[in-house]
């Protein structure tokens, strides 16, 4: 039996879905900055960070809300596969 894209099991799990990755990815970050500060040394663990603050910075202007503008309009057409493709390729 197929459940409707909107009922409470299918939020619980999709929001259960976010909270895991959200976690991983803490987790992920988390290990990776304590390797590569050991790994690196204080000195060029700070070059590398001021590199990539800079660089997060820069890119931010460059998406411009595009991505996430376009995941609420691909959701509001979410039955719609030629709506959703549109939305893809004008993002």
């Amino acid at each position: 039996m197929t459940r409707p894209p909107d009922s409470p099991e299918s939020i619980a799990r999709n929001a259960g879905f976010a909270l895991a990755t959200q976690a991983t990815a803490s987790v992920f970050a988390a290990v990776l900055t304590i390797f590569l500060a050991r790994y690196l040394g204080p000195e060029r663990f700070g070059v590398f960070s001021l590199a990539v603050g800079i660089a997060a910075v820069l890119v931010l202007p460059g998406d411009a809300g595009i991505s996430s503008a376009a995941a609420r309009f691909i959701a509001e057409r979410r039955g719609n596969p030629a709506g959703v493709a549109r939305v893809l390729r004008d993002a």
